[in-house]
Formats: C-alpha cells, structure tokens, sequence
C-alpha cells in the first residue's frame, strides 16, 4: 500500500489539527489551572472603594468559561479554578454564576441579580462547539486516510465540505457568543457598576479556530476541483 503526501494535504492537515486544538481549549477553557487563561470573559472589580472592601486573600476577579471559572486577585495571581459546577454549564450571565459573584464578594455587593433577561446562558454555544469538534475530527480522519490512495480518494470533497461546515458552525458560535456576552457585559455593568467585563482569550481562539478551518477548506477544495 503506497503512501503519498501532497504538500496540499499536508497543509491541510495542519490548519484542519490546528482549528481542532484552539476549538478544544475554547471548550475545555477556565475549567482547570492549566487552562486557566483561556477564559471568555473577565468580571473585576475596579471601583476603588469596593476594592478595599476586600480582604487580603479574597478574589478580585472571576473568570469564566463554559464549564468551569477561575478566580483571583490582581492581574496574574490566581486563586483557585473550579471545573463544571454542579454539572452546569457556566456563563457569567444566568443565575449560578451572578450566586459565585454572591459568594467571591461578600464585602461588597449583596444581592446580585440577575442582570438581564437577555443575558441568560444558551446552551446552544458550546453544543454549537462540540459539533465542530466532530466535523474537523472526521475531515482530519478522511484527510489521513487520503495519504492512502487505496483507502480513500476524496473524489466528492468531502474534506473541504466538512470544513466548510465547521466554519459556518464557527461563525454561528462567535456570532451568538459576541451577542451574548455583549449584551450581558452592559446589563452586569449598568446594574453593578463596581464591577467592569472584558472578553477573554477564549472568544478570539473561536475567530482563530474559523480562519484555520476556512484555510483547510480552500485548499481541500482547490485540490479536488483540481483533480488532485
């Protein structure tokens, strides 16, 4: 059985194993202390009077991802992370998560409420993320097979299609996460102003995941609509 790589393919290869990486640590982000700086949003506090409310080994910040967050206090120093709460899936934004806020700053704020109706957690998001997972897993499968010729000849661009679809699947999750956080950000911020949000480094390795994916999937579809 012969075993031939085009550079194309190997390309591919790459950009199609590098989407799947960045998408698994957007999944997998804030849920545990080495990927505790792959969170999607930060909630701090800056009002100068709540920060001296707070104690010495108390956090200023808390920062989330989908199933899990992280905590800490000045910019780097992290207090601890806890990974998928209660089996529920977390987002700064729907009830649980504004109940950590309750019990990470006593000294300050009371009575957290939720900010927005329209703020609340949709599981549509990370659901969107594991379908993307599995597309980018099955064209990295079939593009390994493709260095086999006997055992697959992607004569129906498969490759490119199913990245294809992982990049509408990625713009849909951006674009819903986007919403929902920016949204959420400016409910928490103009019912609690001594906290601020900022979006994370999660929220970018999506953007990043869609353009490997969308690099993939031109040189997949170049290369089979080239007869190669």
């Amino acid at each position: 059985m012969r075993f031939i790589v085009q550079p194309i393919d190997f390309i591919g290869l790459l950009f199609s194993l590098l989407a799947f990486f960045l998408t698994l640590f957007v999944i997998a982000g804030s849920g545990t202390y080495s990927l505790r700086g792959v969170h999607h949003v930060e909630l701090r506090l800056t009002n100068s009077t709540s920060l001296q409310k707070v104690l010495e080994n108390e956090p200023t910040w808390v920062r989330f991802g989908f199933y899990g967050y992280c905590y800490g206090r000045d910019k780097h120093y992290f207090l601890g992370c806890v990974k998928k709460p209660n089996g529920l899936t977390v987002s700064p934004f729907s009830k649980y998560p504004l109940e950590i806020l309750n019990i990470y700053f006593p000294n300050v704020v009371t009575n957290l409420t939720q900010s927005s109706k329209n703020g609340t957690h949709s599981t549509g998001i990370p659901f969107i993320s594991y379908l993307i997972l599995v597309l980018l897993l099955i064209s990295i499968v079939l593009n390994i097979f493709h260095f086999f010729p006997r055992l697959y000849n992607d004569k129906y661009y498969t490759r490119g299609f199913l990245l294809s679809l992982a990049v509408t699947s990625n713009l849909l999750s951006l674009g819903l996460a986007l919403d929902l956080y920016t949204r959420g950000l400016r409910a928490l911020e103009n019912n609690h102003p001594e906290f601020a949000g900022s979006f994370g480094p999660g929220i970018y390795f999506l953007g990043f995941s869609m353009l490997a994916a969308s690099i993939g999937a031109g040189l997949f579809l170049k290369e089979s609509c080239s007869g190669g």
